[in-house]
């Protein structure tokens, strides 16, 4: 029995329900966009971050959909990284410490540099998922206690 020719979706289309069209800008197995209200381009609009297999971070360039891994995973829990800065080229991610799960701490990278620097080690718990607009304050939440996380 000869096994079925999986057949790779398009790299573009017109969508049937909006006219937009749609362009696959990679074909990095295992990779995926942020959710629709995490900002991943950076302020130029120029290049966008994604979740990478490894829960790492990768960037793509869109003019020329060059992609180029950016942080080794894995990083954050659910989607990974954060969120894109809206003043600078940056990315804010948490990643677990390691040897406990229930700690974690909150990095940045530049997107140009690729320059990655711890900010602060977050409390017990913890996870930040969002960054305000000027990139001085990180948004998360912590659970108290040792019950269910839901």
């Amino acid at each position: 029995m000869a096994l079925a020719e999986k057949k790779s979706p398009p790299q573009s289309w017109i969508d049937p329900d909006t006219g937009h069209r749609v362009i696959r800008v990679t074909d990095e197995p295992g990779s995926a966009s942020l959710y629709f209200n995490i900002n991943a381009y950076t302020p130029d609009g120029k290049q966008m971050i994604y979740t990478t297999a490894d829960r790492g971070i990768g960037v793509i360039d869109l003019a020329t959909f060059t992609a180029k891994p950016l942080v080794k995973g894995p990083v954050g829990g659910g989607p990974g990284a954060v969120v894109v800065g809206q003043k600078t080229p940056t990315v804010y991610y948490f990643k677990g410490l390691k040897g406990d799960a229930q700690y974690a701490s909150l990095w940045s990278a530049n997107i140009q540099t690729g320059e990655q620097r711890k900010i602060a080690d977050l409390p017990r718990r913890a996870g930040i998922f969002s960054i305000n607009a000027d990139e001085t304050l990180g948004v998360g939440s912590y659970i108290i206690g040792d019950g269910e996380d839901y």
